[in-house]
């Protein structure tokens, strides 16, 4: 199979990663486009149409490819400074994410760490918020927390049934996480936003390496 392009290879990354936004946040799609994610590689001239057909995920497919365009560019800047180590400020808590580049349309993420599981449960914000609330259990929390965590979530979600609250990837430390994000006619491209950007901090984080 031939090498794809840098734009073949941006199409491939971005339809892939609004793939797993509409599965995280439990978007119906025909079996017949999730299968596209077994070889997108296969699908490059018809990505953007399928997309279309799909408004959920054309908003992610559309973000992504923004966000993955911006990336490329501040990668390429960087290489032409001689300046590889460098990969910009991360996020305010170092629990959250790995230092990554500063990206336009990146959301805003809170981390609310449940060591101690609190009850009752209070909603993620008191009025509407564009931002996204991570809700982590620590690894070394108890059996017991564990349990309590699951019953958080639920009542969360019944206090705030205008929020999503959808799986996330643990990351060190963590034995499970969750976001919770504010369902307004932008939240799909802010968790593309997310995603995308957890893609890109893995890939810069390898780059320093």
């Amino acid at each position: 199979m031939r090498s794809l392009s840098p734009l073949d290879q941006l199409a491939v990354e971005a339809f892939v990663t609004a793939l797993e936004t509409c599965r995280e946040t439990g978007v119906e799609l025909p079996d017949d486009v999730w299968a596209i994610a077994q070889s997108p590689e296969q699908h490059l001239t018809s990505l953007s149409e399928i997309a279309q057909q799909h408004p959920q995920l054309n908003t992610a497919y559309r973000t992504a490819r923004k966000l993955l365009r911006q990336a490329e560019s501040d990668r390429q800047k960087r290489l032409n400074t001689h300046d590889h180590a460098q990969v910009g400020p991360g996020h305010p808590s170092p629990d959250l994410l790995p230092p990554s580049p500063s990206l336009p349309g990146e959301p805003k993420v809170k981390t609310v760490r449940l060591d101690h599981i609190p009850t009752p449960p209070s909603p993620p914000a008191d009025t509407p918020s564009p931002d996204i609330q991570r809700i982590v259990l620590a690894a070394n929390a108890s059996d017991r927390d564990r349990q309590n965590y699951q019953k958080y979530l639920e009542e969360l979600q019944r206090l705030n049934p205008d929020w999503a609250i959808v799986p996330d990837c643990p990351q060190a430390g963590e034995a499970d996480a969750h976001l919770a994000i504010w369902k307004d006619q932008d939240y799909l491209a802010r968790h593309a936003a997310y995603i995308a950007t957890r893609y890109l901090n893995e890939f810069f984080r390898e780059l320093s390496l």
